[in-house]
């Protein structure tokens, strides 16, 4: 149980199920996460004082390199009581003194610490049997080493040292692998392996939160900049800076009720959708997701933002398993709401 209804009810995490909490930036992803840990830290504290036995180990992942983001979760997990009891793995903070390849190097440490938080999460499911429950916070700089890594192969050895997908930003077969080896450590291990169980959430962002939206869309629509017509006729070009001296978002919905063609070559609108289909392919690759909206947290409808209709979880659906990801007591009480 993470501890928040509407996720325990709509999109439930069962042990040993990988899950993406997917949506733009500043939608409370983390805070969602920090709750689950906290929620679990306190089962395990009253499992404990009732009959002895250990609950669940939990260990955090902050791939941040941000010393306020580090400050910030451990400021949320020691007023919740709960930071002694939290294995937290982090990366180094930045300095002043990095170099040219920070970011690269960055990314790569990132990955590192998703690594090891899933290594230090086995270790006590294997050596004891345990069940672990690993957060990712976040898993937004993998892309960014894959893609560093592809353009040095091409610069290299050139284009054909990558298929073409590579290429274009889409997930080839190769990138699917080097995701899986993150997002399959988690699993329920047989007697064998001592029975545990790992089970992952993995943090990640879209585009929208900081974005204009003209749509409605769950902040789906992307806010174009003058720049993007640069190609374009004088004459649209003289409207599109009356709407940009007027304050009017140049989103495709606006742009279109005027009459004003989109530019399908937009830089900004290609970065949008490389993204949301990236975000698309870790979809396709976890057991499930939990999407929350950036227009349902701005009306103030529900908190966490959850957006039902694109939240999921693929473990347990059916009455002919045996394998339910939600706990029998939810079960009983949103048993129709799904």
């Amino acid at each position: 149980l993470t501890g928040t209804a509407v996720v325990d009810a709509l999109a439930p995490l069962g042990k040993g199920q990988n899950m993406l909490v997917i949506g733009p930036d500043g939608t409370g992803g983390r805070g969602l996460a920090l709750g689950a840990v906290a929620n679990q830290v306190r089962i395990a504290r009253e499992r404990a004082n009732a009959n002895g036995k250990e609950g669940v180990r939990c260990v955090y992942a902050l791939t941040s390199s941000d010393p306020s983001e580090r400050a910030e979760v451990l400021r949320t997990l020691e007023e919740a009581g709960v930071k002694d009891d939290v294995v937290i793995v982090s990366a180094l903070g930045s300095t002043s003194e990095d170099d040219g390849n920070s970011d690269e190097l960055r990314s790569a440490e990132a990955v590192a610490v998703a690594a090891s938080a899933c290594a230090v999460a086995e270790s006590f499911t294997l050596s004891s049997g345990l069940d672990s429950f690993v957060v990712v916070d976040d898993i937004d700089r993998h892309k960014a080493l894959w893609d560093w890594t592809t353009r040095l192969l091409i610069d290299v050895y050139g284009e054909e040292a990558v298929v073409e997908a590579d290429r274009q930003g889409g997930a080839s077969s190769e990138m699917r692998g080097y995701y899986s080896g993150l997002i399959q450590r988690a699993g329920k291990y047989n007697a064998r392996n001592a029975g545990g169980s790992v089970t992952l959430v993995m943090l990640a962002s879209v585009p929208g939160a900081k974005e204009g939206r003209g749509d409605g869309q769950g902040g789906e629509e992307g806010v174009l900049t003058a720049e993007d017509f640069e190609g374009a006729s004088q004459k649209v070009q003289d409207r599109i800076a009356v709407l940009v001296n007027r304050n009017v978002p140049l989103t495709p919905t606006n742009l279109r009720k005027i009459g004003i063609p989109v530019p399908s070559k937009s830089e900004s609108e290609s970065a949008r959708t490389l993204a949301l289909q990236h975000a698309d392919d870790l979809i396709s690759m976890s057991d499930g997701q939990i999407w929350l909206d950036a227009d349902l947290l701005a009306r103030g409808d529900r908190m966490p933002p959850l957006d039902p209709q694109r939240s999921i979880t693929r473990v347990g659906i059916g009455a002919d398993t045996e394998s339910r990801a939600d706990a029998p007591a939810v079960r009983g009480l949103t048993g129709g709401l799904r």
